[in-house]
């Protein structure tokens, strides 16, 4: 692993500052309740307690983070969801779609210009 514990820790501490769940907000919204179990702090601070190697590791030579996880859940669900790779999540909401389509319409020369304004 290129990142030792203590780097690992303290990007993750850096990543539960910024990350921000949407869900939430649309459950607060919507005045329902959802549980986010995996950003309890009881279990964030297990979960520091973890070796590296635990927490990311790779399978088949592809890196893959929550390892102890799938690691759990590996006799009970079948391998394509327990190894499905992450998408980042703009390719299920659908915005790499209209990014392409702006892309097509907006030349770099009208957004210079409007951006001017």
């Amino acid at each position: 692993m290129k990142k030792d514990h203590d780097e690992l820790q303290k990007e993750l501490k850096r990543m539960k500052k910024i990350m921000h769940f949407t869900s939430q907000k649309i459950a607060n919204e919507l005045g329902i309740s959802v549980q986010m179990p995996f950003i309890d702090e009881s279990i964030i601070k297990f979960v520091q307690t973890l070796p590296v190697n635990l927490l990311v590791n790779q399978n088949d030579g592809v890196k893959f983070g929550k390892w102890i996880l799938r690691k759990a859940f590996e006799n009970d669900l079948p391998s394509n969801v327990i190894w499905r790779e992450k998408t980042p999540m703009q390719d299920g909401s659908g915005t790499v779609g209209l990014i392409k389509m702006f892309d097509s319409v907006i030349t770099d020369d009208i957004f210079k210009e409007k951006i001017k304004k």
